[in-house]
């Protein structure tokens, strides 16, 4: 859940950093919203295909990577030193986060048992949206006490979080699943309607 509530966080949060993230490059407030919209549109649509890689290579291993490589990317958008490379980093936060989200709720599905599945889903919605609420609020209080360049540096402490707890709670190979016996023989998937003579 922490892993996931990165995406909508770092998505809101910057957009009261933007005047400032202008000011400082010199470029136009429009100019510096390719900070929101590369991240949006890179979210949007490279989800399904982070999902495919955790189901190709394993949900741990991509977890472990996609959050490291998380990390240091904000660290790098932290420390950037033009537009254009902060916008670069930018991106590859939106790629490394769609490995992230899908896969957390596959590791959900895989580690939760069934009659608890439900109510765990819906905790990690919830808490991705409140997170994509608190955005504006966690990026003003950010730049009340420090400069934009804050935004960045508050994912590290999300991230070496989850990192701990999902050494521990991630498991190293999904589980195996056993077909369940059927009784009285095998059944056909439908049923098979009797003509009415």
């Amino acid at each position: 859940m922490l892993g996931s509530l990165l995406g909508p966080l770092n998505g809101t949060m910057i957009v009261l950093a933007l005047r400032s993230i202008a000011d400082e490059f010199g470029i136009s407030v429009g100019g510096a919203t390719w900070l929101i919209t590369a991240y949006l549109v890179g979210t949007a649509s490279l989800n399904t295909l982070g999902g495919k890689i955790g189901d190709r290579y394993g949900r741990r291993p991509v977890m472990f990577g996609a959050l490291i490589a998380f990390a240091l990317l904000s660290l790098g958008a932290a420390l950037a030193p033009s537009f254009p490379v902060l916008l670069s980093f930018r991106v590859g936060q939106a790629v490394a986060i769609t490995l992230v989200a899908p896969n957390g709720m596959a590791l959900l599905r895989e580690v939760v048992p069934v009659e608890r599945r439900a109510s765990r889903f819906g905790l990690m919605a919830g808490g991705m949206a409140l997170s994509a609420a608190a955005g504006p609020l966690v990026g003003g209080v950010l730049l009340a006490v420090a400069d934009w360049r804050a935004l960045f540096y508050v994912n590290l402490p999300v991230i070496v979080a989850a990192l701990a707890l999902g050494w521990r709670a991630w498991p190293a190979a999904p589980p195996t699943i056993r077909p369940r016996p059927q009784l009285g023989g095998a059944r056909p998937p439908l049923p098979v309607p009797r003509r009415a003579w």
